[in-house]
């Protein structure tokens, strides 16, 4: 696969992810509905904090085909719920370096530094 602007992609389509097909099984979870119309507060509470996680998928409109498209599941779900609950970390970006004073004044904090020299 091929990104807009160069660059080779890693990986499967959208629809052929693992959590895309998880968010269309539990669509298809009558159980997963009742609690969606609950707004999470029904009887089961296992799937009420799933709500709290996946929140209400119901929301999201279905092609012709029966499923949620890739494009609405990526921006409707994944970027707002989905990349937080299976994605990587990020790391935060660095705007400075640290001099070697403000790394010593560090060094409790930071554990263990081995010096050179």
């Amino acid at each position: 696969m091929k990104r807009k602007g160069g660059g080779v992609l890693k990986g499967v389509p959208t629809t052929q992810s693992v959590y895309y097909m998880w968010f269309e099984y539990l669509r298809r979870s009558q159980r997963y509905r009742e609690v969606c119309e609950t707004r999470g507060k029904g009887k089961d509470k296992q799937l009420n904090a799933l709500f709290d996680d996946f929140g209400d998928i119901h929301e999201i409109a279905e092609s012709k085909t029966g499923f949620v498209s890739a494009k609405a599941f990526y921006d409707k779900w994944w970027v707002p719920k989905g990349q937080y609950l299976f994605g990587v970390p990020g790391q935060q970006q660095v705007d400075q370096f640290l001099s070697f004073v403000d790394l010593l004044a560090l060094k409790a904090e930071i554990g263990y530094i081995k010096f050179l020299g």
